[in-house]
């Protein structure tokens, strides 16, 4: 399997708040999470994106929610992007935990390798 970012959009109550289901795939480990965003963060989130990377050593982080329990969120969602060498390579961080008790806990963690057009 190839390498797979996919961003799914659900109508929801646009335009200020949006509905996303992120699925991604290195090949070898895949992830997905449904969550929830303000339309002012997912532009921040495109923005930064965009700009990536800023310089040799540069690192984009975007978090929504929160993995520890006393936050009481439903979900963490993080999206990292870093430059791996000075050639422009770079990779891309994903971490998705539904949050739930065991034994229905889903989480994953892997890396997309890439090069910043």
């Amino acid at each position: 399997m190839k390498p797979l970012i996919q961003i799914v959009r659900h109508e929801y109550e646009e335009p200020y708040h949006l509905n996303l289901v992120v699925k991604a795939t290195n090949g070898n480990t895949a992830g997905n999470l449904e969550f929830y965003i303000s339309a002012d963060s997912l532009i921040e989130w495109a923005d930064g994106m965009e700009s990536f990377p800023v310089h040799q050593r540069s690192v984009y982080l975007f978090e929504l929610g929160s993995e520890r329990p006393e936050d009481r969120c439903a979900y963490y969602f993080r999206l990292r992007l870093f430059t791996t060498n000075s050639r422009g390579h770079c990779a891309i961080q994903f971490r998705f935990s539904n949050n739930l008790e065991l034994p229905f806990r889903e989480s994953s963690e892997f890396c997309i390798a890439a090069e910043a057009a």
